[in-house]
């Protein structure tokens, strides 16, 4: 298969603070990103079908893109939606399983502002409209941070709450704030996840570790050029001696034939 994307999403909607501006994505920038998708020549892809093409090492659309989104804002619904709808474009969002219908909490004790995660009707209405709802563990707490014993409440209590509150089996797990190991990827695994999804910025291929997938973190501060630059070299951040890099290649490639 070809080098596929995950980008990662948090809040699509204006910035109700300094603080959340970096994960707080406006509807403007999300829906000129979603556009870009589109009309560019990527193939977004729903994350199940990206998952079983690298555990079956099937050929995926060239340039595929999966596009993901935690915590289950309520915003959500009501600003991300529509613009998927519109482009067509698949879509997985992972829930905090003990938190359906409450708020950041997690979030506000670090000076966050207030907002409020969708409720399990939300997340069943989404998921009729094309959503995969995966989990995003029971109460976002850090997995490498938790005891054994609460490590399975965050995954194996957090998966069965979850699918009996969506009327659905979840099958994709993403870490809460990225943090894991080979105790956290174990338990998620035994948890009956298929597979999981990281923070760490990259592309996935033939050799990737379907419980540390990787993903592109996609800033409020991104412009369209940012945003297709992480989309081109598969990082959170691109610096000029990267561009130096890619275009001393290209005109080398141009000029050896």
């Amino acid at each position: 298969m070809s080098r596929a994307l995950i980008l990662m999403y948090h809040a699509i909607d204006t910035p109700r603070s300094a603080t959340e501006a970096r994960y707080c994505v406006t509807p403007a920038a999300f829906r000129e990103q979603m556009a870009y998708l589109s009309y560019a020549g990527l193939n977004p892809i729903p994350l199940s079908q990206l998952v079983d093409s690298l555990k079956s090492e099937k050929v995926t659309p060239q340039n595929s893109v999966a596009v993901t989104f935690d915590d289950g804002f309520e915003c959500f619904q009501r600003n991300a939606l529509p613009v998927l709808t519109e482009f067509r474009i698949p879509a997985t969002l992972f829930a905090v399983a003990g938190k359906l219908g409450h708020t950041n909490s997690w979030m506000q004790a670090k000076g966050w502002p207030e907002r409020r995660l969708m409720d399990a009707g939300d997340l069943r209405a989404v998921q009729a409209d094309g959503v995969t709802i995966g989990c995003h563990a029971l109460s976002h707490t850090p997995l490498t941070t938790t005891s054994d014993s609460d490590l399975m409440k965050e995954t194996l209590d957090a998966r069965h709450i979850l699918s009996e509150a969506i009327g659905t089996d979840v099958t994709l797990f993403a870490y809460p704030n990225g943090a894991q190991g080979e105790r956290e990827r174990r338990a998620v695994a035994n948890a009956g996840f298929v597979a999981a999804c990281s923070t760490e910025s990259g592309f996935n291929g033939h050799h990737a570790d379907l419980f540390a997938l990787r993903r592109i973190d996609v800033y409020g501060s991104d412009t369209l050029s940012n945003f297709r630059r992480k989309l081109q070299f598969g990082a959170n951040r691109v610096t000029r001696v990267d561009l130096t890099r890619y275009y001393l290649n290209r005109i080398a490639t141009r000029f050896h034939g």
